[in-house]
């Protein structure tokens, strides 16, 4: 990547992607993936293969699954038997069809970890990010930047979204339930900049500022007055 193709930015390991789009992949068939990269200076590359589009798949790589699976093996060793098991999002549709394959993904997920370490109890961390649909019907219940750029995560204040995950999660929840509860011991809901619940401050321009988004205007400011209203 030289001259006029040099991304603006590198700082962070999936600032530069290879993107391939339309590519079909048939279930149950192998692929081999081959390519070649060259670098002026010392880099890290993630090899991991990954649909990034809605729903977001993780088909193969080392990067996250073989490090993750390194490393509850080492911590299994030790005698610690519980992990956080990520599950990026929640299925956000309202079609049975759609629900019940991004279920299957799931539960064939949570089932191959625990065949592979059977004596391990697990925390469903889920995402609660909203849908591309959702998020493009929905404007105005994502954050927003100082300058009224639309961020990409949605605005935890939003009452519309609260409404609409309280509606989706006790499903996800009783369905997980139902088949593998005597091996979960609890769930962490994650969402914004890597589920971790803080705002992406590596997608600021010129130093801007977030959340400036009308819905978290409008609570912080109710906020705001329930404390005055206690001095």
């Amino acid at each position: 990547l030289r001259g006029n193709n040099k991304p603006k930015r590198t700082d962070f390991a999936w600032d530069v992607q290879v993107v391939r789009p339309h590519l079909p992949l048939v279930a149950g068939t192998r692929y081999t993936v081959r390519f070649e990269a060259r670098s002026d200076g010392p880099v890290w590359p993630l090899t991991s293969y990954l649909m990034r589009s809605e729903p977001l798949r993780f088909y193969a790589g080392q990067d996250p699954v073989d490090r993750f699976n390194e490393s509850v093996t080492l911590a299994s060793a030790q005698g610690a038997n519980l992990l956080a098991l990520m599950i990026p999002r929640i299925p956000w549709t309202d079609d049975e069809a759609e629900y019940a394959a991004e279920m299957a993904f799931n539960h064939a997920a949570i089932e191959r970890t625990l065949q592979q370490f059977p004596d391990t109890d697990l925390i469903i961390r889920f995402g609660v990010e909203p849908s591309a649909p959702w998020r493009k019907a929905h404007p105005a219940e994502m954050t927003a930047w100082e300058s009224g750029r639309t961020g990409r995560y949605v605005c935890v204040t939003s009452q519309k979204w609260l409404t609409e995950m309280g509606r989706r999660v006790p499903r996800f929840v009783h369905d997980l339930e139902e088949k593998w509860g005597g091996r979960i011991v609890g769930y962490a809901p994650a969402a914004q900049s890597t589920g971790e619940w803080y705002y992406p401050i590596w997608d600021t321009v010129n130093g801007e500022a977030m959340n400036f988004s009308s819905g978290f205007l409008r609570a912080y400011r109710a906020y705001l007055k329930g404390i005055a209203k206690g001095f």
